[in-house]
Formats: structure tokens, C-alpha cells, sequence
């Protein structure tokens, strides 16, 4: 009896096989993971975002002059979110900050929307279901051309959210 030594060439490709597809499944898991740490970091970016808004604006009765620059500028916004002196979120894209009021152009701006731009569907979802605890007039998401300061159903903002890294949400906050 004779004992073989070494391997096949076709134990060599079963074994090189079987670790390509354990490599595949690492990589789909941490981009996975990547993808759910970014959402977090952007849910806890537009709380941040509204709380240093109403801190710069707390001895004032309007948020006229604000903008996604002066943000910037505070200090208080963590460097992590800062790109060329703009705010941006953690996909790089730009969150336009715009003062404004719905009775029209000669009254005070006591509302403040954030536009977080160039989003992925997953965080234009988690977003977009945010419960700011009251200190949102109301939420709406790519695709929403209504507006309800009681919220929408979760299944309503996913529905309006995209596939693709084009979505954007809107948080308005009110003085």
C-alpha cells in the first residue's frame, strides 16, 4: 500500500473556491455594517444639526441669515461632517440649510429646513422614519410632494425613498 503525499489540483480548487466564497460574504457583511454606521452617524449629524441651529438662534425670533456656511463655521459641528467649509453628510453629500416662512417673502423666517442631499435609499429611509422628539415641524423624503406636521406612516416614506444614491430628505424645524 502506498501512501499518497500532497494534494489534487482539484482539492487545491474546492479549497481556493470555498475561500473565495467566505471572502465574498465578509466583504457583503462589512459593506453592509459601513453602510448602517453611516446612517447612524447621519441620524445623530441632523440632531446635532437642528440643536446647534436653535443654540445660534436662541436670543433671536427668526432664523433669517442662517445658512449651511455659518454652520459650519460654529465650531460646534464635529469635523467628521465638515467638507470645504459646507456641512455635508457622511456620504459627502451637501445639506442646503434654508430659512424660511410659509406666509411668504415679507415675513420672518421662523422655520428652518435641512435638506440632506445625495443619499442612499437605506438612509433616506432611516432618516426619513426619524422621531425627532418634537423638535421637527415635520419630515418628508424624495419623491413627497405633501407635507403633515403629524409625520407620515413608516411604509409611506419607504415607499417614497429610491433605489440608487440620489434621495434626499427635508426636516423643517420651527422657532
Amino acid at each position: 500500500m502506498e501512501i499518497r503525499k500532497g494534494i489534487t489540483l482539484i482539492e487545491s480548487l474546492f479549497v481556493l473556491g470555498v475561500m473565495a466564497v467566505l471572502i465574498g460574504m465578509v466583504m457583503v457583511l462589512f459593506s453592509m455594517a459601513n453602510a448602517s454606521l453611516k446612517s447612524q452617524k447621519l441620524i445623530n449629524e441632523a440632531t446635532q444639526l437642528i440643536e446647534i441651529a436653535n443654540e445660534i438662534n436662541n436670543d433671536r425670533s427668526t432664523y433669517t441669515g442662517m445658512n449651511n456656511s455659518i454652520l459650519a463655521k460654529t465650531g460646534m459641528v464635529p469635523n467628521e461632517f465638515i467638507n470645504s467649509g459646507k456641512v455635508v453628510t457622511p456620504w459627502g453629500g451637501e445639506i442646503d440649510v434654508i430659512p424660511f416662512n410659509y406666509a411668504g417673502s415679507n415675513a420672518p423666517d421662523i422655520f428652518l429646513a435641512f435638506n440632506f442631499l445625495s443619499l442612499p435609499r437605506e438612509a433616506c429611509e432611516k432618516l426619513g422614519i426619524q422621531d425627532f422628539g418634537g423638535t421637527a415641524q415635520s419630515v418628508t423624503v424624495t419623491n413627497m410632494r405633501e407635507d403633515d406636521p403629524d409625520g407620515f406612516s413608516p411604509i409611506k416614506v419607504v415607499k417614497n425613498c429610491e433605489n440608487g444614491n440620489n434621495n434626499y430628505v427635508n426636516i423643517r424645524v420651527e422657532h
